[in-house]
């Protein structure tokens, strides 16, 4: 509730920012003076002890995890702590407004932005992929992307709440951005990269790619090109044999679709270096 206070009375609860899964998400005020983002794990009632135990040990293990990133464009965690039986997460106060928001209030992107967006959430996946072992996101989604001029943040992980869903056979995350082998409990780097495509969809069309489905923006928006359109459908591909293999290839295939597509664009505004 506002007001409370947790840790020893040094963070203080302000509001609820959102409420989903099994994690709530409160804006705090820390020693009475920074924001912060605290993230609240949940184990729900009547859980299994088996499961429960499980859960608690691939919190942990996400939060050990989140704590060694420190990249321009993923949210900084600072803190993990237990506090009745709850996980907390506590994380940088990020401004701006997600993804999803801003296409509802404006609606869809022009391509050349579009295009843009999608080479920063590379950018960002070529991190998270290229650390030992590999950290898969799993919960790519519009409204797990804050923009902030122009420029794209990522605020939330998903690990620990989809390993819950499927042990209680109710997946957490929106269907729409998840990849077939992930439903499946078998999440690899390529089921990041059909996050990132439907999530590109998305940002074209104003509309939730079908579940389990390829996904084809032009078939909605005539106007964007075979380029963009064909690189969407092939990281929507339902078999992960038929999406580009790796982040670092998506980046080569995001140039390609900018030469084609991107008339009128400065190339050297892209940073692909």
């Amino acid at each position: 509730n506002p007001g409370q206070r947790l840790q020893d009375n040094n963070l203080k609860v302000v509001r609820q920012l959102a409420l989903g899964g099994w994690s709530a998400i409160y804006l705090v005020q820390e020693a009475n003076t920074k924001l912060k983002v605290l993230k609240e794990s949940v184990i729900p009632p009547g859980t299994s002890e088996v499961l429960k135990e499980k859960a608690q040990s691939m919190f942990l293990r996400e939060a050990q995890l989140l704590l060694k990133l420190s990249h321009p464009q993923i949210v900084q965690v600072y803190e993990h702590f237990v506090e009745d039986n709850r996980h907390y997460l506590l994380l940088d106060y990020v401004s701006g407004q997600t993804v999803k928001q801003a296409v509802k209030l404006q609606g869809p992107y022009h391509q050349p932005d579009a295009i843009d967006y999608a080479r920063q959430m590379t950018e960002i996946l070529i991190y998270l992929h290229s650390q030992t072992p590999p950290v898969l996101h799993r919960d790519l989604t519009p409204d797990n992307l804050i923009i902030d001029n122009q420029k794209l943040t990522l605020i939330d992980f998903g690990a620990a709440n989809e390993m819950l869903g499927t042990a209680t056979g109710t997946m957490v995350g929106k269907q729409s951005y998840i990849a077939p082998e992930q439903f499946q409990g078998h999440a690899t780097e390529q089921s990041d990269l059909y996050a990132l495509g439907a999530t590109l969809y998305f940002m074209l069309t104003g509309l939730d790619a079908q579940p389990m489905t390829q996904s084809s923006p032009q078939h909605v928006v005539p106007t964007v090109s075979s380029a963009l359109n064909k690189l969407v459908e092939d990281l929507t591909a339902q078999d992960q044999a038929n999406r580009p293999t790796s982040a670092n290839e998506l980046k080569v295939r995001l140039l390609a679709v900018l030469n084609e597509s991107g008339k009128g664009i400065k190339e050297e505004s892209y940073l692909w270096v």
